[in-house]
């Protein structure tokens, strides 16, 4: 269909012949970041993918997801390779590795492919943009099937996605997007709607706050990254109307990161800050902590002078936090790709066409749920 796109192998097991086998090989490049490996695959320690019928996917593929004009949502297919004498090779381009979601959306991908008896060859981009381009430009070198591509900035990727194009290695983006046309750059981009999300957070604290203009403080996740830009878009399109003020800065969608930029706004604004807003619960995290440090309170009563905060993805610490009262929600954004991606490949390899943008949709955490959930949720 799509002027560049003529690969895909075997995904199913059953098409590979590779039935029984568990023939994932782990590359890590030298980047100094060494993750534990056991036989070859990363784990964490206990299973990330934690699905009954794991080949039973839910994602919203019919949701019509607010960060993408209709016009350019279109239906992909490729010419299946369906090699007969070896699995599957998929290259995985992961952008860094720095914190519990990135660590989970890594084993997620990893069981899968062990799973099925995927060939996976890992390259983690160190949080370098230029590197994850050579990244991308060397799997292709190692004749992948597929590429799997986690892109660290929303620009930068063009000519690494040229090579794959012009070697016909289709390539499908994961939990961010990337500057290029869907359907010929890419087959699909998978995530969450990030204008969505910022919409949801919010109205969350729109209704906590009726009828005011609040301060918020908003802190960002990497500048120049699509989702960090998506969530701004999205909260100012329900705050800007409602006469909100917002203090922004870089978190980076990093714990440490957070520290210090959080910690030099409350020095000079905590009297004013009535809510927070963070892209990440890690820096929902540093933001609770650096709030007690300078004698703010954190916490859902208003009446008592503290602060609420809503972030995004659903760690488990800010499960905890909410079921203490000192969080008011937190937004799912889930790390669990692994059975989503092979799961449209398999599609892709049956000769189904795939939209070219899929939400992956997420549920709120709050006091109303967090309690029960937080035992099979979260990460």
């Amino acid at each position: 269909m799509q002027k560049s796109f003529i690969l895909f192998t075997l995904l199913a097991v059953v098409m590979s012949g590779c039935s029984g086998k568990e023939t994932i090989v782990f590359r890590q490049d030298n980047t100094g970041n060494v993750l534990n490996t056991t036989g070859g695959v990363y784990l964490p320690g206990f299973d990330v993918n934690n699905s009954a019928d794991i080949d039973f996917v839910y994602t919203g593929e019919y949701i019509y997801p607010l960060d993408t004009d209709p016009s350019n949502i279109r239906l992909v297919s490729i010419i299946p390779k369906r090699p007969e004498n070896r699995p599957l090779k998929v290259g995985f381009s992961q952008m860094e590795v720095n914190n519990a979601w990135r660590i989970y959306e890594n084993a997620s991908i990893f069981e899968e492919a062990k799973r099925l008896g995927v060939e996976l060859v890992y390259r983690d981009a160190g949080s370098s943009i230029a590197k994850q381009n050579r990244d991308i430009i060397e799997l292709i070198g190692e004749e992948v099937d597929y590429l799997i591509v986690a892109p660290r900035e929303y620009y930068g990727l063009r000519d690494a996605l040229k090579v794959a194009r012009d070697a016909q290695v289709p390539v499908i983006l994961v939990d961010r997007t990337t500057d290029g046309e869907p359907g010929v750059d890419y087959v699909t981009c998978i995530m969450g709607d990030f204008i969505e999300v910022g919409q949801r957070a919010a109205r969350i604290l729109a209704d906590l706050f009726k009828n005011q203009e609040i301060i918020v403080f908003e802190v960002t996740g990497t500048t120049g990254s699509s989702v960090s830009r998506d969530l701004s878009k999205g909260f100012r399109n329900v705050s800007e109307p409602l006469g909100w003020n917002i203090i922004s800065v870089d978190g980076n969608f990093d714990r440490a990161a957070s520290v210090r930029p959080i910690e030099e706004v409350l020095q000079s604004d905590k009297e004013r800050i009535q809510a927070v807003f963070t892209h990440v619960d890690d820096s929902a995290i540093a933001a609770l902590q650096a709030m007690k440090a300078v004698g703010m309170r954190p916490g859902n009563d208003l009446e008592k002078g503290e602060v609420p905060i809503v972030s995004m993805c659903g760690y488990k610490d800010a499960m905890k936090a909410i079921i203490a009262g000192e969080m008011f929600a937190t937004i799912e954004c889930t790390p669990r790709f692994g059975p989503v991606v092979f799961n449209y490949i398999r599609k892709l390899e049956k000769g189904e066409a795939i939209p070219s943008r899929i939400v992956m949709p997420g549920k709120t955490y709050d006091a109303t749920n967090a309690q029960q959930l937080i035992a099979t949720e979260g990460y």
